[in-house]
């Protein structure tokens, strides 16, 4: 389960963001050194939806994308709401590395 106790995997999670209208299946082949970079800067980029790309050149796997890159995706991940605020940990820097 997740900390919020709302989804087991990363399945539940994707099947979520689907049902929200919050994930995009790109269903032709794309290639996964500049196709699927450029794709992602972009939806990133115009707050978009998560992405799964489903058929990879050279690969036999799918990949999925942006899953955690808008703020609306982490509170589902973690069970959160914007009306509740983050634990203070996680708002101060750690020392650099």
């Amino acid at each position: 389960m997740s900390p919020g106790g709302r989804f087991p995997d990363l399945q539940a999670f994707l099947r979520h963001c689907e049902a929200q209208g919050d994930l995009a299946r790109v269903a032709v082949e794309v290639d996964p050194r500049y196709e699927i970079t450029e794709i992602v800067t972009r939806v990133v980029a115009a707050d978009g939806p998560a992405l799964w790309f489903e058929r990879v050149k050279g690969s036999r796997f799918p990949v999925v994308a942006n899953v955690l890159g808008a703020n609306r995706r982490c509170e589902w991940a973690l069970g959160g709401s914007r009306t509740r605020s983050a634990p203070s940990s996680w708002k101060q820097p750690r020392g650099s590395c």
